[in-house]
C-alpha cells in the first residue's frame, strides 16, 4: 500500500504475522491494532506519510495499539522508538467503574474489534455489544475479547442507590414527622420541591428529613438525594 495516500484505515487480520517494510508508507493512516500473531514489522512499514503537496516527513502522530500479550510488542516498541512514534497497549475506556443500580454505561476499545462481551457475575452488572448495566449490589469483572483472542478486562462495583425508609406517611397539621434515607451517600446535596399541603424543612446535608403538614390534603413530596429522585406520598389531617 505504499503511496495509497487516500488510505486511512487499516484492520489486519487475526492470521496476519508480519508487516514488511514500506508497507504503508505514504498513506494517511494514523492508527493500527497490531494483532496477538504479528511477529515482525518492517523498517519504516508506517514510518513517512505525505502533505497534499508531495512532501514527505516523519508520521510523529502515528498511534500503534497492541495487546499486553502480543508477542510483537518488543517489535513494536523499537519500531516506533526509532520513529519518534507514539504507541499504547490496547484497552478499554475504563479499568474500573463504580456505578449505582440501574446505571447504563458505554464501554469502547482503544482499538481493535471486540468479538465478544462477557460479565462473571450477570446478576451484579451485565455487558452486550459494549453497553454496560449495573444489576444490583456487588463487584463484577467484564471481559473484552478481541478478534485476534486478545482479552481486555475491567472491575465494576455496583452500589445500591439511596431510598426512603417509608414511601408514604401521615401527618397532623402543624405537626413534623421525620424519615430517614437508608444508604451511603456521598458528599449528600438534597434538594426538596415542596407543595401547599405539606413541605420538607430539613437541612441540604440532612440523612433524616422532616415533614410539616400545613393544610389537610394528600400530595407527593419529591427529594432528590444527589442525582437520585426519590417520592414520599404524604397525608395531612
Amino acid at each position: 500500500f505504499n503511496g495509497a495516500s487516500k488510505l486511512t484505515t487499516v484492520n489486519l487480520g487475526a492470521k496476519v504475522k508480519k508487516i514488511k517494510d514500506y508497507a504503508f508508507v505514504n498513506t494517511a493512516v494514523k492508527s493500527l491494532y497490531i494483532p496477538k500473531n504479528v511477529s515482525t514489522i518492517g523498517e519504516y512499514a508506517f514510518g513517512f506519510n505525505t502533505t497534499d503537496n508531495k512532501i514527505y516527513k516523519k508520521a510523529s502522530g502515528f498511534k500503534a495499539y497492541y495487546a499486553k500479550n502480543t508477542s510483537a510488542a518488543d517489535s513494536v516498541v523499537k519500531y516506533c522508538s526509532n520513529n519518534s512514534i507514539s504507541k499504547t497497549a490496547v484497552k478499554l475506556s475504563m479499568n474500573s467503574t463504580s456505578l449505582k443500580a440501574g446505571d447504563v454505561q458505554t464501554v469502547n476499545t482503544t482499538a481493535g474489534i471486540v468479538k465478544s462481551w462477557v460479565s462473571d457475575k450477570k446478576t451484579v452488572a451485565a455487558v452486550k455489544n459494549g453497553k454496560l448495566t449495573a444489576v444490583k449490589k456487588g463487584t463484577a469483572k467484564i471481559t473484552a475479547k478481541l478478534s485476534d483472542g486478545a482479552v481486555i478486562t475491567a472491575k465494576v462495583t455496583v452500589k445500591t442507590n439511596p431510598k426512603l425508609e417509608k414511601s408514604s406517611v401521615t401527618v397532623n397539621k402543624g405537626k413534623t414527622v421525620s424519615v430517614k434515607i437508608i444508604g451511603k451517600v456521598k458528599g449528600i446535596n438534597n434538594s426538596y420541591t415542596n407543595t401547599d399541603i405539606a413541605k420538607i424543612t430539613s437541612a441540604k446535608n440532612a440523612t433524616t428529613i422532616k415533614v410539616k403538614g400545613l393544610k389537610k390534603g394528600s400530595t407527593t413530596l419529591k427529594v432528590k438525594v444527589n442525582t437520585v429522585q426519590l417520592n414520599l406520598k404524604v397525608k395531612v389531617q
